[in-house]
């Protein structure tokens, strides 16, 4: 092959537009001790990818690269989420039920407006907790679709 028409197809190598035969030229070109000087320079890196080609990679090479890529486990806290929202929700009904169980300092039952307050807060303190709840429920089914998602990883990665 003339030499023309090597560094043809070595541009359209280094473009990422050869095909597998084209690029099987190269390579044949390359492997042989005959090679024009000024493309010597490119001799060493084809007679490299040849070796690499050659290689076997090891029988655990798979699980190896899946296990550096996989979060390491972490310890169990405490304070997570989901039980600080718990906590914020006790304290929520705690604070609501201290209004109306709150003793008058005159002795002397609470206002009408009062207990409508009171109610109107409780029924606002529900409110949130629902949404709340909507919220963490969202939550918990995206991390379900994420254990699936890991489940399939699995089985790829096991075939």
């Amino acid at each position: 092959m003339e030499t023309k028409d090597i560094k043809i197809l070595l541009d359209k190598y280094w473009e990422g537009e050869t095909n597998q035969s084209e690029e099987k030229q190269l390579h044949n070109y390359f492997s042989n001790t005959v090679v024009a000087d000024d493309l010597k320079e490119y001799q060493v890196y084809f007679q490299s990818i040849n070796q690499l080609s050659e290689q076997e990679l090891p029988a655990d090479f798979n699980d190896k690269v899946l296990a550096a890529i996989e979060p390491k486990a972490k310890p169990m806290r405490f304070l997570t989420f989901k039980n600080l929202m718990a906590a914020a929700s006790v304290a929520a009904v705690l604070t609501v039920a201290s209004i109306f169980y709150q003793p008058n300092n005159s002795g002397a039952a609470l206002s009408q407006a009062e207990k409508q307050q009171a109610q109107q807060a409780y029924n606002e303190t529900l409110l949130a907790l629902q949404m709340i709840s909507t919220k963490l429920d969202k939550g918990n089914q995206s991390i379900s679709k994420i254990g699936v998602w890991h489940q399939v990883q699995q089985k790829i990665a096991n075939n």
